[in-house]
């Protein structure tokens, strides 16, 4: 009960940002539900009208997250929220609440425009957080790469997060643009989750670490979503996720699995952002020319149900292994430069 009293800020004084926050944690319940008990977290059964009310739901969520006031810089010892964070937070769960609600009540209608509608995903949401950091931010300390990590943590192994952190982000963005609700809705997990943990962290009820294992989990949930519609899809029920949930072969093969990848080596190579997400355009541009894939090949689902479960268990063992296994930073520098040539 003091707990729940420190949680709530008196700068919501009519309790608006909690309540809606409340309400979409039930969501998040709701839907996981249903997702396990249909294999669609929006399933045919359900009226479209309460869906898209739901995923509205989410969209004032973030609205009503501007209500208290925040600092305007980082705090460098400790995951807090802040204004830039904030701004950006508001931008992409809006992107995937839009989506979302867009599959549900018109994706065939947008199916046949996937470039121009991953165009407006990609690059509006893309363009709105860079303005952000302009009005908001630093420039070369971003919400990501600058995010506090506790004191025991290697700068090596921080890297290796940051880079996990990056990855899942441009996952985020294939997911967005997948033209499936439900892999659409999975992102706002992490997106939702992040600033109630470093709302906790600031109150002293959640640690660092805390917050980046909270976080961690929530970026993977999604892939376990799109393991499970791949796994009905290898089991022939494709008719139970006809009306909501597209044929997941075509679009996931490359635009899934590879352009992700392709986009975050292209930034990585310090290619503009500009052109790091066009690949995310020409993958959806792609997807009406069906000849280079190999259809409904329930064995190929197989395969790749096999890569995706292998990278959700491969990447808490390399890139977040300091959240279950003590390290001690090295002391001496030519100690710290052996153990980055030896780990990165």
């Amino acid at each position: 009960e003091r707990g729940m009293a420190k949680l709530l800020s008196h700068h919501d004084p009519h309790r608006i940002h909690a309540c809606v926050g409340a309400l979409t944690l039930l969501h998040f319940i709701y839907r996981g539900w249903l997702w396990c008990a249909t294999g669609s977290a929006f399933p045919a059964t359900e009226s479209r009208w309460r869906a898209i009310a739901g995923c509205g739901l989410h969209a004032v969520l973030h609205l009503t997250s501007f209500i208290p006031p925040l600092p305007s810089k980082r705090f460098e010892a400790k995951p807090m929220i802040w204004r830039e964070f904030r701004a950006h937070n508001a931008i992409f769960g809006i992107r995937h609440a839009l989506a979302t609600a867009a599959y549900v009540g018109c994706g065939d209608r947008l199916a046949r425009y996937p470039a121009t509608w991953a165009a407006c995903l990609v690059y509006g949401a893309s363009g709105l957080a860079s303005r952000a950091s302009q009005v908001l931010g630093d420039p070369v300390k971003r919400t990501t790469n600058s995010m506090a990590y506790p004191e025991r943590v290697d700068p090596a192994e921080a890297a290796e997060t940051r880079r996990w952190y990056a990855n899942a982000q441009f996952g985020a963005t294939f997911f967005a643009a997948s033209f499936s609700p439900t892999c659409a809705f999975a992102p706002l997990l992490a997106i939702e989750l992040a600033p109630l943990m470093m709302t906790l962290v600031r109150k002293n009820l959640a640690t660092t670490t805390a917050y980046h294992a909270v976080y961690s989990a929530a970026l993977i949930a999604p892939y376990f979503v799109y393991a499970r519609l791949l796994y009905a899809q290898t089991r022939g029920v494709d008719d139970t996720l006809a009306r909501l949930e597209p044929s997941l072969f075509r679009p996931f093969l490359v635009y899934g699995a590879l352009t992700p990848m392709i986009a975050q080596t292209l930034r990585r190579r310090r290619v503009p952002k500009l052109f790091a997400l066009a690949p995310f355009v020409l993958a959806a541009a792609a997807l009406n020319f069906r000849f280079f894939l190999p259809g409904t090949n329930q064995a190929f689902a197989a395969a790749l149900l096999a890569a995706v479960l292998f990278g959700i268990l491969r990447t808490p063992s390399k890139q977040l292994r300091w959240l279950f296994f003590a390290t001690t930073p090295p002391s001496k520098p030519d100690d710290a430069r052996r153990h980055v040539a030896l780990t990165g």
